[in-house]
């Protein structure tokens, strides 16, 4: 019997030190803490390879849109027209696009608009014996007659179109649409 009681007792004891042990223990505090934890680590392994490789991401030079290389060189017949009805469907100044090229006129007081069949709507071209490094970008379309190899540039006035007659160009195609050129 006494060892018995000497047994219960220190089993008395025992469960006695772990009741006080787990009620110092709160489950939600360490569930928080772990949280934190694991936040904090996470947040370390995302910032630290960025904080590292900084003085690599200063070096890193990044291409400038006038430094790349045309997709295309195509060679067209240029004519030139303007927001004149005559020339135009009922909206002079609204293209097949939607764009407001006599807003753009008046804001930026210069013209960036193309007409093409063969080339995509949203299109970007430079035509660098006229204009150097300016590009346009293909807004309208023209009369169906007018295929592969023909553009339109608009010019803010109907003189100005007749003064710029036809001419043959070399257009430098850069894309800047979804779509690719048509060929003949």
């Amino acid at each position: 019997m006494k060892i018995e009681n000497i047994i219960k007792g220190k089993a008395k004891g025992m469960i006695k030190k772990v009741a006080k042990i787990s009620k110092k223990f709160n489950k939600k505090a360490f569930i928080h803490c772990l949280k934190g934890r694991l936040v904090m680590s996470s947040i370390a392994l995302l910032v630290f390879p960025f904080w590292t490789n900084m003085a690599e991401i200063e070096k890193a030079s990044f291409p400038v849109a006038q430094d790349r290389a045309p997709l295309q060189t195509i060679w067209v017949v240029a004519t030139a027209y303007s927001s004149d009805p005559a020339q135009t469907d009922s909206t002079p100044c609204i293209p097949a696009d939607g764009y407001d090229l006599c807003a753009h006129y008046e804001r930026f007081g210069e013209g960036n608009t193309i007409a093409a069949n063969f080339l995509p709507l949203g299109a970007q071209i430079k035509i660098p014996e006229l204009y150097g490094e300016k590009i346009f970008v293909v807004h309208d379309r023209m009369n169906r007659r007018y295929g592969y190899g023909r553009i339109d540039i608009w010019m803010p006035t109907k003189e100005e179109a007749k003064i710029f007659g036809v001419k043959y160009l070399k257009l430098e195609y850069y894309g800047g649409s979804k779509w690719k050129i048509a060929s003949n």
